[in-house]
């Protein structure tokens, strides 16, 4: 299946990219690697938003109200030159995955292990939520404003990820982050009491608030072509598991006890990971409030484990490290493409691209 072999050849790289002389290699092999992606999301005839956003780009509805402002403009562009649906979704690949490539670029000692654990939470991401990814990378964005402590740039950025996805408001306080330390001990214990405080939410009246909320936007949309089911609610609770409880853990410890030589870009990196868990945790009688929120803050991993990693100076220390997290990112493949959303990722097919149709 082409989703593990794309997640092999990641790993490989990771590999190579510890191997002296193969530089130029891998620095040619990162625009194949970005362009293959590209093309890979970009032509695809399938995903779990697709048939929905297919449906909204054909039609001549307006759509101001159901998409955000971005979208409503490039959409309406888009349909008065004209050009097909796949040229548009060909477009958002493209600014997606170059926004994400840049920044990785830009933070991250190690290329391809930014691109191992992005691969499945962040670029398949744009596969089926394209809206919400485009507004991720975006975000992503502003993290060099926050490091050199210009808030206007930072709110400028904060805005045109408004206009991709709403949900990105929840980021603007993390302009602060970089100003404060809390202990670990602390961080763990805040993190339980939001475990608790989701289960008292859990059937008050903010329940009922986020499902007539979602009602009748693209969220409901979106639910309603993954169940037949007329009583579907919008705060189906998030099922904790030992084992994701315990990589949250363990890479909150990790990140607070790891070195690193920015001090500044390193208390962003704890505590965005720290405010991701409180989100996760505490919106938790929501499953996608829980999802879309945190994923905000969670997704800086994709430049702290490589920066945290750098300065790992045990090569034993280092490779259980990165086996670690090659484990974590075949598990989150296994549970996203197997698991949870078979029918929207398997088969995979590619309208330019067809002999990876498998």
């Amino acid at each position: 299946m082409i989703y593990v072999v794309l997640f092999i050849l990641c790993a490989i790289l990771v590999y190579f990219e510890n191997v002296r002389g193969a530089e130029s290699f891998l620095r040619l092999f990162q625009w194949i690697l970005l362009g293959f992606l590209i093309i890979f999301i970009g032509f695809r005839l399938m995903g779990p938003d697709y048939t929905s956003y297919k449906r909204y780009y054909l039609s001549n509805e307006n759509l101001t109200g159901t998409f955000e402002p971005f979208f409503v403009w490039t959409i309406q562009f888009f349909q008065s030159i004209p050009l097909s649906f796949q040229a548009y979704l060909v477009f958002i690949a493209t600014l997606s995955v170059s926004i994400k490539a840049y920044v990785i670029r830009r933070y991250s000692p190690y290329f391809y292990l930014s691109m191992l654990v992005a691969l499945m939470n962040y670029f398949l991401s744009d596969m089926g939520q394209i809206r919400f990814s485009l507004a991720i990378a975006t975000i992503w964005l502003s993290l060099q404003y926050c490091e050199k402590k210009d808030i206007k740039r930072f709110l400028i950025v904060c805005t045109v990820a408004y206009t991709m996805h709403v949900s990105s408001l929840i980021f603007i306080p993390a302009y602060f982050l970089p100003s404060f330390r809390i202990k670990l001990p602390y961080m763990l214990l805040i993190w339980v009491g939001c475990v608790i405080f989701s289960f008292i939410l859990d059937n008050s009246f903010i329940s009922d608030w986020v499902n007539s909320l979602a009602r009748d936007s693209m969220i409901d949309t979106k639910v309603s072509s993954y169940t037949s089911d007329e009583e579907q609610t919008f705060t189906s609770r998030v099922k904790f598991t030992v084992m994701g409880t315990v990589v949250k853990v363990f890479q909150l410890v990790l990140f607070t006890y790891a070195t690193m030589e920015n001090d500044r870009l390193k208390t962003f990196f704890i505590n965005a990971y720290f405010v991701g868990g409180c989100l996760f945790f505490f919106f938790a009688f929501s499953e996608i409030m829980s999802a879309r929120l945190s994923i905000y803050y969670f997704s800086f991993e994709v430049l702290s484990i490589p920066c945290f990693l750098y300065y790992v100076q045990d090569k034993l220390t280092y490779w259980s490290l990165i086996s670690a997290f090659t484990l974590k990112a075949f598990y989150q493949l296994y549970v996203l493409i197997f698991h949870e959303l078979p029918m929207f990722y398997v088969p995979y097919r590619n309208s330019l691209l067809p002999f990876l149709n498998f």
